[in-house]
């Protein structure tokens, strides 16, 4: 229970730190910049492909 609490936690935090980055961001005008990392923050992940076997 103790790992699940920490790994929110950590979530938490590292959501927080982009909304300031963000914030930021726009409060200097850089809204390009802006864009460009919440862009860069919503790409998909790659998923892996899965291993084939070998026999």
């Amino acid at each position: 229970m103790r790992s699940l609490s920490d790994g929110l936690r950590a979530q938490r935090h590292e959501y927080s730190n982009r909304l300031y980055t963000i914030s930021g961001l726009l409060q200097l005008g850089h809204n390009g910049e802006a864009v460009e990392y919440l862009q860069a923050l919503t790409e998909p992940v790659p998923r892996a492909r899965p291993r084939s076997r070998i026999r």
